[in-house]
């Protein structure tokens, strides 16, 4: 499986990015604007290729939502590991740059909101779909996945 999260719009408050599995475009994404200087839960993480992880069951304040989602299906969240300067980056749902944390938002439909800043909508949808392919895979294999920049950053 081969995962790349492509940015193409940064509105200087946060940045929407498509997600493709083996190529085809499973999702879109919000996460922060790039800041040269990390502000801590408002910077998107830096470009590179990262392996993904499960973060344990029950360490995640996500962990129940996902689990009243996702049911027995949820095991655990997923998480980038090695990121440079961050920790605890996690791939989850929400709608605004306010949601983020640093971490990537996913997304069925990139939006601008009434102050014309960059959303993402249907992000639990989109979600359940991208978790259900990944997650199960992360239990047994090594799963990368690719961050690249197409915006002015």
């Amino acid at each position: 499986m081969h995962l790349t999260l492509q940015r193409y719009d940064d509105d200087g408050h946060a940045t929407l990015g498509k997600l493709f599995i083996d190529g085809r475009l499973e999702c879109h994404t919000l996460e922060d604007t790039h800041r040269e200087v990390k502000v801590p839960g408002a910077t998107r993480i830096p470009a590179g290729t990262y392996q993904l992880e499960l973060k344990p069951l029950g360490h995640s304040k996500f962990d129940d939502r996902a689990s009243r989602e996702l049911g027995a299906e949820h095991i655990g969240m997923i998480r980038f590991v090695d990121v440079p300067n961050f920790s605890e980056v996690l791939v989850h749902w929400g709608n605004y740059a306010r949601n983020t944390e640093g971490c990537p938002l996913t997304g069925t439909t990139p939006d601008k909101d009434a102050e014309c800043r960059n959303v993402v909508w249907g992000s639990m949808d989109a979600y359940r779909g991208f978790y259900r392919k990944v997650a199960p895979l992360l239990r047994c294999e090594v799963v990368m996945i690719e961050v690249i920049d197409e915006v002015n950053s």
